[in-house]
């Protein structure tokens, strides 16, 4: 029995946010309070009613699919939601984890990879495509990034340095 508990305890120590130190119960919060109404177009019809409202959203990660003029650190979730077709530019305050070796269990984000991004809108701003064409998207500072099958949103995968240890 306690060569059970012990594996179990192992196990749960390897979870996929073991090397992500944050304010579990901060962060917590925030992710409770954040709406999962939002659609672009509800964006588009009132931009002043959700800025500065926390929302998630879901959608499959890509990486430099969208460009901006800033330095920041940007990403696009694009997918669809209960309400709508969902497209945001995501700025992040610190890099993404990658995966670093092979074997690592350092939670990773690739390419194509479905995930739920809690963030604060901002704003619509115009990015340019990959094909060069020019998208107003609305446009969120990122809270936290779970793994799609992470229903419960209790192993993030990357965390704002606000709620960073």
């Amino acid at each position: 029995m306690k060569t059970i508990l012990t594996i179990l305890l192992l196990t749960a120590a390897l979870l996929p946010a073991q090397d992500l130190k944050y304010d579990n119960t901060g962060l917590g919060q925030v992710v409770q309070s954040a709406s999962f109404e939002f659609a672009n177009f509800k964006m588009y019809e009132n931009e002043n009613e959700w800025k500065g409202k926390t929302v998630s959203v879901s959608g499959l990660y890509y990486p430099n699919r969208i460009y901006s003029r800033t330095k920041s650190v940007l990403i696009h979730i694009s997918g669809t939601g209960a309400f709508g077709p969902v497209s945001t530019a995501v700025y992040l305050d610190s890099p993404l984890p990658t995966i670093v070796s092979y074997g690592q269990e350092t939670p990773a984000m690739t390419p194509g990879m479905s995930v739920r991004v809690v963030g604060t809108l901002k704003r619509t701003e115009p990015f340019i495509t990959w094909e060069g064409y020019q998208m107003m998207l609305p446009a969120m500072d990122g809270i936290a990034i779970y793994r799609q099958d992470d229903a419960n949103l209790q192993y993030p995968i990357w965390v704002s340095r606000a709620y960073k240890r």
